[in-house]
């Protein structure tokens, strides 16, 4: 090989090694917002989650309070007519 094949043959390497640099470059920006990106959506992963807990929280409080509602208005219904019956009696 002589001074001018090796001069060629480094040029060569040295274009080849740029655009490699150039394209590693290229992939670390590209992996870096891949990066971001799946942070944001971790992050609205979690905030849907706590979301989900909460209206858990709150359905389960709206179930418990319809059953004390049912529960009052079963023992209204018994109590009810014994009132009304009372006052009639009182009345007639």
């Amino acid at each position: 090989m002589d001074m001018r094949e090796s001069a060629m043959n480094a040029t060569t390497l040295e274009a080849l090694l740029v655009r490699l640099e150039g394209l590693v470059l290229k992939d670390h920006d590209l992996l870096n917002e891949l990066d971001q990106k799946l942070g944001e959506v971790l992050a609205r992963f979690a905030y849907q989650e706590r979301r989900f807990e909460d209206h858990e929280r709150r359905l389960r409080d709206l179930e418990f309070a319809k059953w004390k509602i049912t529960g009052m208005a079963a023992a209204l219904s018994a109590v009810v007519p014994l009132v009304v019956n009372y006052l009639l009696k009182r009345l007639g």
